[in-house]
């Protein structure tokens, strides 16, 4: 939590207080550097320690910067390199702040490492560890505490930790950070100075990207934070495992050997349409007679679930697109495909929820859309995605209010 909205200020005995307003579990407390940065909230007017990460957000960039900002004089106490080593991490940054101020050692090993010691704090917290159990850990060699946390060894990790560059300091890029801990990524990024988290992403995503000669494109792509450019992310990603597929689907024997030879993005779109004419124009004889299951979601006037294999075939060449490689996944039941009239030609793929949690996808939704794309692979506009999403809500929210979904569905539609 950064205390933009809220009001600090600091008492008489050095302690900054943090006045919430009715945010989060209270009102907060945290004692000076000095004392151990030990927290204390205060929920029904009695102050009580916070034995857990408290998610405060002590030291950033501006708060260094601004000495007129009431948490600027507060972090002044503590040591200029311990705060340039957590300015950029959220993700358990007070719980490292304390560990520094307890431990000389681990204060040492942050400044030196800090994206190591984050991954020991974050191993320690999910083991309960003792604040003597991280003394002693930190006192071991870098590659020795890797070990304990990974289970990899070599020095040139330690490189990589040192390379690697935050957007946001979550939970979720510490996860990344972790999951790059393998042989193909360090040896791919051994000289490269400095790699943004999100590369690590699309890394661990695509397999064979790390033995390709895009690697160095991607090191070098830009990837701001806006939404549309984690929707770009996002489509290299499928970019990419779209033509792994294509190539298998042709039995093109030396696909992955062509995939990886690309040096830029557009060589990729060049290889991905041209296997896809391919597809489209040598439909496999013996896929022909295939049917899928019935729709999932009802059809309407403009929104027509595809039926078959050669249907899917069809609407990938009338398309442009390669949605023929897709058909394993609507027979799986994980997904289904629709072809949408209007306010837009294009074609729709849903997936599964799942019983995921989050906006796009709230519990009680059965389907959300994944892909949705018009001839050769152009977005549509936002009146088709209103019109295709209101479809979805109306079908979810009828679920969601009856009793028995599965009851509804035969005596409205029909089926087994």
């Amino acid at each position: 939590m950064y205390f933009d909205n809220v009001i600090t200020s600091i008492g008489n005995d050095g302690a900054l207080l943090i006045e919430c307003g009715g945010m989060n579990d209270g009102d907060y407390g945290v004692e000076p550097w000095s004392r151990g940065l030990c927290a204390y909230t205060n929920k029904t007017g009695c102050w009580q320690k916070y034995d857990r990460d408290a998610e405060l957000i002590l030291v950033s960039f501006r708060y260094m910067a601004d000495v007129d900002l009431v948490i600027h004089r507060f972090i002044s106490e503590i040591p200029v390199e311990v705060c340039k080593a957590v300015k950029d991490i959220r993700y358990l940054q007070l719980s490292l702040l304390q560990a520094a101020e307890n431990s000389r050692y681990f204060r040492d090993l942050l400044i030196s490492t800090p994206f190591l010691a984050w991954m020991l704090m974050d191993h320690a917290m999910k083991h309960d560890w003792p604040d003597s159990q991280i003394d002693t850990i930190s006192q071991r060699k870098q590659t020795i505490i890797l070990n304990e946390i990974s289970g990899v060894t070599e020095k040139s990790y330690i490189r990589l930790l040192r390379s690697i560059q935050l957007d946001d300091g979550t939970e979720e890029e510490l996860g990344l950070i972790l999951k790059s801990m393998r042989p193909d990524i360090k040896i791919s990024l051994q000289h490269t100075a400095k790699v943004p988290v999100n590369v690590l992403k699309f890394l661990i995503k695509v397999s064979v990207l790390p033995s390709s000669k895009l690697i160095h494109y991607f090191i070098n792509f830009s990837f701001p934070k806006s939404t549309d450019s984690q929707h770009k992310f996002s489509y290299l990603t499928m970019l990419w495992h779209d033509t792994e597929k294509l190539g298998s689907d042709l039995q093109i024997s030396n696909a992955n050997e062509r995939l990886k030879a690309c040096r830029k993005l557009q060589e990729i779109f060049k290889l991905h349409d041209s296997w896809v004419a391919r597809l489209n124009e040598n439909r496999p004889v013996a896929d022909e007679d295939i049917i899928f299951p019935d729709p999932p979601i009802p059809d309407t006037s403009t929104i027509i679930g595809i039926r078959s294999y050669v249907d899917l075939i069809e609407e990938g060449q009338e398309m442009e697109h390669c949605v023929g490689i897709m058909y394993d996944q609507v027979i799986s039941g994980e997904s289904y495909m629709y072809r949408v009239f209007e306010p837009q030609r294009a074609t729709l793929k849903i997936n599964r929820c799942f019983g995921q949690d989050n906006e796009s996808c709230p519990t009680w939704a059965e389907w959300e859309i994944d892909e949705f794309r018009l001839k050769n692979n152009v977005l549509p506009g936002e009146v088709a995605y209103d019109v295709v999403e209101k479809w979805l809500d109306n079908y979810s929210t009828e679920l969601h209010l009856i009793e028995d979904p599965d009851l509804y569905r035969k005596v409205k539609w029909g089926g087994e």
